[in-house]
């Protein structure tokens, strides 16, 4: 008799000795019995997914049920045995495992997760996304294809700012400086924003479901009249998206973004909507289109801000990691968070 068709008996005599009640919930949890040994076979040949809450809610069930009649009878020490080796070997791999979907966390990023929320948590997080043509070089292939890379990666680290509840993200995109570089790459930046817009807009259900925000921020005039034309309807799109706000800074500096911020101030006082005693620095940063940031990530080893967002992380925690932007992986950011947390706790102290 085969180790599994052994398991399915003890599950009988289970599901007898304590009725009708206990064998509801486990048949709700739709619990497969599966001894160590048999897992792969079982799973290939009914096509069961590995889900963690599958293997979680299994064990919750079966303590909960049976924890304390099985000090009592032999037979059910020896399942409880052979259910807790089964599920603590498994629940360590599958906590490793990546899911299928790329943006879904594992277990034990879910509880690490759940860990940093008991901390303070940033509400506006920058990011420099440095390191794309690095990775290209380090990978052998074409540099458009680390800007791919580096695209694809800003969905997935939206989703973990949006699992820990910040407000507002922004991300250097494209600096107004990036414009000196070769024009073949130029005109392949250019082409790989045109195709990102288009997903964009053409998910745009998704966009509504999240809650995200787009704006795109920068010296807009300098880039193609179709890019101008597609980032403005982008931005109109999620206008009234009000769960998180992604900030794209695409052909931006800081100074041109400050010496604007100075344009109106000026146009202000001309007007006489405002006058002289009444410009602060508090002032200034509210004439700037992006607000006081908490928290300014750097991917790449690079230590500078290359004039992104200067004022705004003037009082920021700054965080300089080694991994290049396409390999930035959740625990990097983690690693951020916690150094905020303590930066948080240092300054109250």
């Amino acid at each position: 008799m085969s180790q599994l068709s052994k398991y399915n008996i003890q599950l009988k005599k289970l599901e007898a000795f304590f009725g009708e009640k206990h064998k509801n919930l486990i048949n709700q949890a739709n619990i497969h019995p599966q001894t160590a040994d048999c897992v792969d076979n079982y799973v290939t040949q009914r096509g069961i997914p590995y889900k963690n809450t599958y293997f979680l809610t299994r064990c919750k069930i079966y303590l909960k049920a049976f924890c304390e009649e099985i000090r009592h009878k032999p037979f059910l020490q020896k399942t409880l045995a052979t259910i807790s080796r089964f599920y603590f070997a498994r629940r360590v791999k599958m906590a490793l495992i990546r899911p299928d979907n790329a943006l879904e966390q594992t277990w034990i990023q879910k509880c690490c997760c759940r860990f940093m929320c008991k901390g303070p948590i940033p509400r506006h997080v920058a990011f420099i996304m440095d390191g794309n043509r690095r990775f290209a070089a380090k990978k052998h292939v074409e540099r458009i294809e680390g800007h791919t890379r580096g695209f694809d990666k800003l969905a997935e680290v939206l989703k973990w700012c949006q699992d820990l509840g910040v407000e507002e993200v922004t991300v250097f995109a494209f600096s107004a400086e990036n414009f000196k570089r070769s024009k073949e790459e130029v005109e392949s930046l250019m082409e790989l924003a045109r195709h990102k817009l288009a997903l964009i807009m053409q998910e745009r259900d998704q966009l509504k479901a999240n809650g995200v925000k787009i704006r795109v921020i920068g010296e807009l005039k300098q880039l193609p009249e179709d890019i101008q034309n597609m980032a403005q309807e982008v931005m109109s799109i999620t206008k009234d998206h009000a769960r998180c706000c992604l900030n794209v800074c695409f052909a931006y500096t800081s100074r041109h973004e400050m010496v604007q911020a100075m344009k109106d101030i000026s146009l202000r006082l001309r007007n006489g909507t405002l006058q002289e005693d009444q410009i602060t620095d508090d002032l200034f940063g509210k004439t700037l289109q992006i607000p006081s940031v908490d928290l300014a990530i750097r991917t790449s080893g690079e230590i500078r801000l290359s004039d992104f967002l200067m004022w705004q992380c003037s009082e920021a925690c700054l965080e300089f990691t080694d991994a290049l932007w396409p390999e930035f992986s959740i625990w990097n950011f983690y690693a951020a968070i916690l150094k905020y947390q303590y930066f948080i706790a240092a300054k109250k102290s």
